[in-house]
């Protein structure tokens, strides 16, 4: 004869996470094997970075299984303490198991994420059709497109407002690309999130966060279209993922999860990238391209691709900005240079025609210098150019036209892919552009804004407000008919009894089917509804007329409103339907 196992407790998961304003975490405690007898197990709350008494309620007690039992929940409260502090961490651990044993994970980790934003944003990016804020802490906001989980939020959901993502922390930079992004953290490794090589992950999709391995001491981060780039400490570039127009700058076509170095290039002090091409700036000004060239990106006054890099040969740069098919440069001498597509912001036109209509040059296969000047820093987006005066003030030039953006001020950030995200020193973010998948964060999914939209900032999304309780509906049967009038017209009752779940719910309307009244809805002269007081089903005086007379007919039913929307309180309540039949 055989022993019973003995169950095994454990915490369901190693690690959980909580939004402070959330103000309370439930965390599962299972048993598995016999659940054949009763068990218990004592657990407790131990400080990490988050203390006890500051950033959470400290916990401890026991937890008693009964017979066939499988999960119990224990509840530990949050304190939300509206400071900007980055996110705190503490455990929860299992022990002195009674009738069974501990499994794993004994410890759950709990990542306390502060939501609070504070006055200014340390560095923003871009994707394709989503977009990223990082606060002082380190901490990172999302929305916008997660089709692919290029949010890092864990889920594959839309989020049209910023949602802080709380597996993310500790990050100075961050870039997005079509459907995948990287970040950049404080000890100077590289995290990838959403799908393809350029993840760095042999599975090719993730949605959530993981390190990228094979490279440390990265001081800069970009991300393109399935590929990403990353500038070391030593001045080396290095770059994985998609590889088809040679933008991983290694002298091959083929794609790897792997980061290589590229080519040719040392002494690399700044790094961004395009749809499929990379630009790079070095200690001594030089400008190098390579990749993708269907648009005269690469700046060589051709349209051929580069395996490697190119050195632009026309002027030394204090700065470079990367736009989807083209590229633009702040120059030594304070000029700007631009050269490549500035065309259609629509995709479709932007894959089959490049416009240089607005550039002087009918070719602009070269760098040409353009009527741009006095800016500190200039961002490419699709097609514009923007640019930051000394003062904050924003200007912006594309499709032949420069001129200022009034509405924004004080702008020390710009990130541009095909829309375009502004912050300003006060902690307000700004942005404009295409917004199909909410990646403006202003709540909607309008088309298109021309001039800036605020972002909506402060809290995660709001969970939804519960459903209301319905309101149970059976009918109570029909009372017999009786003939009345002298056309040998008949009149019948028809009991609605309601189980109303709060106070004070109103009812406005009412749908009947023909078939409750016994009749057909096209038979039916007039209708009388009356609250029945007495409960008694039946129609006397002290019971109240709520309506008559006004209904609609529609396929067989019954519909109609009441002048005057009727209040009732919780509980069983009894409606009497009185019909007159022609």
């Amino acid at each position: 004869m055989g022993t019973t196992p003995r169950s095994q407790l454990q915490f369901d998961k190693t690690t959980n996470v909580v939004t402070e304003d959330k103000k309370k975490i439930v965390l599962s405690i299972i048993r598995s094997d016999s659940l054949q007898k009763e068990v218990s197990v004592e657990y407790f709350t131990k400080d990490g970075t988050a203390n006890a008494g500051i950033d959470y309620e400290t916990n401890r007690g026991r937890l008693n299984f009964s017979e066939g039992e499988k999960e119990k929940a224990i509840t530990i409260n949050i304190i939300d303490d509206k400071a900007v502090d980055g996110n705190k961490k503490f455990t929860v651990h299992l022990t002195n198991p009674t009738g069974g044993n501990l499994g794993s994970p004994q410890k759950t980790n709990v990542i306390i994420a502060d939501n609070d934003i504070g006055s200014a944003f340390k560095a923003i990016g871009t994707g394709h059709n989503y977009s990223f804020a990082v606060t002082e802490t380190g901490n990172v906001w999302g929305w916008g497109n997660n089709e692919h989980g290029q949010l890092g939020d864990g889920t594959t959901e839309n989020h049209l407002v910023p949602t802080l993502l709380p597996l993310l922390e500790d990050v100075v930079a961050i870039d997005g690309g079509n459907s995948h992004a990287v970040a950049l953290k404080s000890d100077a490794t590289v995290w990838a999130w959403g799908t393809g090589a350029a993840t760095g992950n042999e599975t090719g999709s993730m949605i959530q966060p993981a390190q990228v391995q094979g490279i440390d001491n990265v001081i800069a981060v970009a991300a393109g279209q399935g590929f990403s780039v990353a500038l070391k400490k030593d001045g080396t570039v290095w770059a994985w993922g998609r590889n088809f127009n040679g933008q991983l700058g290694n002298g091959s076509n083929q794609t790897t999860h792997t980061p290589t170095q590229v080519s040719k290039l040392e002494n690399i002090v700044s790094i961004d990238t395009g749809a499929s091409h990379t630009l790079a700036l070095s200690q001594n000004g030089s400008v190098w391209v390579w990749g993708e060239n269907s648009c005269g990106q690469i700046g060589d006054g051709t349209f051929d691709d580069h395996l490697t890099p190119y050195r632009i040969p026309t002027f030394t740069a204090k700065s470079i900005t990367a736009g989807h098919l083209s590229n633009a440069t702040l120059a030594s001498d304070d000029q700007v240079w631009f050269w490549g597509n500035w065309g259609s912001s629509n995709d479709e036109a932007i894959a089959s025609d490049c416009d240089f209509s607005d550039i002087d040059d009918p070719k602009a296969t070269t760098p040409q210098r353009i009527s741009f000047e006095d800016f500190d820093s200039i961002e490419a987006e699709n097609a514009t150019l923007y640019g930051i005066k000394s003062d904050g003030k924003i200007y912006q030039w594309g499709f032949g036209y420069s001129s200022e953006i009034p509405e924004l001020q004080d702008i020390e950030l710009i990130s541009g892919e095909l829309h375009a995200l502004f912050a300003d020193n006060k902690g307000q973010l700004f942005s404009l552009g295409s917004n199909d998948s909410g990646q403006l964060g202003d709540g909607s999914t309008d088309s298109e804004y021309s001039n800036p939209t605020q972002v909506l900032l402060g809290n995660s999304e709001p969970e939804p407000e519960p459903e209301p309780e319905p309101i149970k509906i059976s009918s109570g049967g029909s009372l017999p008919t009786n003939k009345i009038g002298t056309n040998n017209s008949e009149e019948l009752m028809h009991i609605m009894q309601l189980e109303i779940p709060t106070d004070d719910t109103t009812i406005s309307s009412f749908t009947v089917k023909g078939s409750e009244s016994g009749h057909e809805a096209n038979d039916i002269a007039l209708v009388r509804v009356y609250y029945d007081a007495n409960d008694n089903k039946a129609i006397d005086s002290s019971d109240p007329l709520i309506t008559q007379g006004k209904f609609q007919q529609d396929n067989g039913r019954i519909k109609f409103k009441l002048d005057n929307p009727y209040s009732l309180k919780s509980g069983r309540h009894f409606l009497l339907f009185e019909y007159l039949f022609k």
